[in-house]
């Protein structure tokens, strides 16, 4: 809309001046709109960016689970101990998930 709305009117010769089809956009005006533009975007790039590193987490206990070699290379840069430790991190994180499930249920079933 920025480049669509601010449209040269030089080549439009046969249109009278004082009628409602041309357009032109004042200086303010186009740096408000490109203001608003780079801003909306810059706030949708950073909401992108906050919404994969947290779904990472999930990709990362995927990837150590059904592809240990892989992690180790990728995320653990080669280190045993960092993929153990992270492996042991990895299983107790879902185990309390069950557990958090399990309780959900049996709150549920009480009331």
């Amino acid at each position: 809309m920025f480049y669509l709305a601010d449209t040269s009117q030089k080549g439009v010769s046969n249109v009278d001046r004082s009628s409602d089809v041309t357009f032109a956009m004042g200086k303010d005006s186009r740096n408000f709109l490109l203001t608003t533009i780079v801003g909306v975007n810059s706030i949708f790039f950073l909401y992108w960016f906050y919404r994969v590193f947290t779904e990472m987490d999930a990709l990362r206990g995927l990837i150590l689970k059904t592809y240990p070699n892989a992690y180790l290379l990728i995320f653990a840069c080669g280190d045993k101990e960092q993929a153990y430790l992270d492996k042991q991190k990895n299983r107790v994180l879902n185990d309390n998930e069950g557990h958090k499930e399990e309780l959900m249920r049996s709150n549920f079933l009480i009331c």
